[in-house]
This record gives structure tokens, C-alpha cells and sequence, in this order.
């Protein structure tokens, strides 16, 4: 779309070069020239104020249809979002019904090691007997399916995050602690970082979010 200038405009132009030349001329040594350079400044500032309200009117009608271009996909964008938020969620519980089933896996073929070698060491089973049952519960921890993380579609990324302790739950030594430390003005910014790298943990948790990408 080609714009053109409006003829106010033009002649503001024309009359701002003007004064701006003047404006570079002026030499204020006594009362006199200084009540002329305020003058000057004065005009200066009603020209600034005309440019303004020229620019507004200009592009008032501009700002009017990208507002309501932008309200055409309000609804579609909040779909889409809204979509994905749901398959997210499905995926992410998958994945965590995966990762707990592994994990009681892992637990019951640790169970049955340890049991095995305590008996070994009691004398109840034969070494061979042990191993077997040893084997057994590494070959089910073997074959115990691996979370989907990545694909063509779509890859999950870890996000370390922190979560702060409700203050009116904190100890008292805690407290003294926290008011020892650099963090008597609170700077939630900082107080993360801090937590992240180690160098705070009063009152804080460090989980992992996970998130798709």
C-alpha cells in the first residue's frame, strides 16, 4: 500500500526546517536574546505538538484496522493454544505413568537381588539358584519400555525450576538466617538464580518441569 504525505504535514516540514535554522543561529548573550531564544523554543514546541497530532491522525485509522485484524484471529490462536495445552497434558501424563511404571520395576527387581544374595549369604540358596533369579530381574528392567522423549514431531526439555516456601511456615532459625542473609530486600530474580546455582537454600525447592518443544 503506497501512502502519501498530507499538505499539513508538508508545510510543517517546511516550517520546522526553518526554524531549526534559526534555532542553530541563535547566540544568547544578554536578557534580550535570552527572552528570544524562549520564544524560539516556545514555537519549536507548538510545531512538535502539531507534528504529533498530525502523525496521530494519520495513523489512527491504521491502528483501528490492525485491531481488528488481530481480533479476526483472537479466537483461532486461543484453539490452537488451548489444543496443544490438552495434548501436552496427555503426553506429559503418559510419560509419567511410563516413568512410574519403570520405577516399580526397578524397585521389585532391586527387592528380589537383594533377597536373592541374602539368602546366598544365609545359606538358604545355592549361588546358581541366585543368579538366576538375579538374571530374571535385570532382564525385566531390561525390557521395561523407555519414555518417548524425542521424534520427528516433537522433542521434551527439562526445565530446572524454584519453588520458595510460604515465609509464615518458615522456622525461626530459618528466619534468622534469611534475615542474615543478602535477601532482607527481596529480589525474586536473584533469589532464583541464587537457588538454582546452589548458593540459597532456605526455603526454597529445586524440581524439574518438563516441557515440549
Amino acid at each position: 500500500m503506497e501512502a502519501t504525505k498530507t499538505k499539513e504535514l508538508v508545510i510543517l516540514e517546511k516550517k520546522v526546517s526553518a526554524i531549526r535554522g534559526s534555532a542553530e543561529l541563535v547566540v544568547i548573550t544578554d536578557d534580550e536574546s535570552m527572552l528570544k531564544a524562549a520564544e524560539i523554543r516556545k514555537e519549536i514546541k507548538n510545531y512538535a505538538k502539531a507534528v504529533k497530532e498530525e502523525k496521530e491522525k494519520a495513523t489512527k485509522p491504521l491502528k483501528e484496522v490492525v485491531k481488528t485484524i488481530t481480533g479476526w484471529f483472537i479466537n483461532v490462536e486461543t484453539d490452537c493454544d488451548v489444543a496443544t495445552a490438552q495434548i501436552e497434558s496427555k503426553m506429559r501424563i503418559y510419560q509419567n505413568e511410563v516413568d512410574e511404571k519403570n520405577r516399580k520395576i526397578a524397585a521389585e527387581a532391586a527387592r528380589k537381588i537383594a533377597e536373592a544374595e541374602a539368602l546366598v549369604k544365609a545359606g538358604e540358596i545355592t549361588e546358581a539358584k541366585a543368579e538366576k533369579v538375579i538374571a530374571k530381574a535385570e532382564a525385566k528392567v531390561e525390557a521395561a519400555p523407555e519414555v518417548i522423549t524425542k521424534s520427528a514431531d516433537f522433542h521434551t526439555r527439562t526445565n530446572r525450576k524454584v519453588r520458595f516456601a510460604n515465609l509464615k511456615e518458615m522456622t525461626w532459625y530459618d528466619w534468622k538466617k534469611l534475615i542474615d542473609s543478602e535477601y532482607l530486600v527481596w529480589d525474586e530474580v536473584k533469589a532464583r538464580k541464587a537457588a538454582l546455582d546452589g548458593s540459597l537454600a532456605i526455603g526454597v525447592e529445586i524440581y524439574e518441569e518438563q516441557s515440549f518443544v
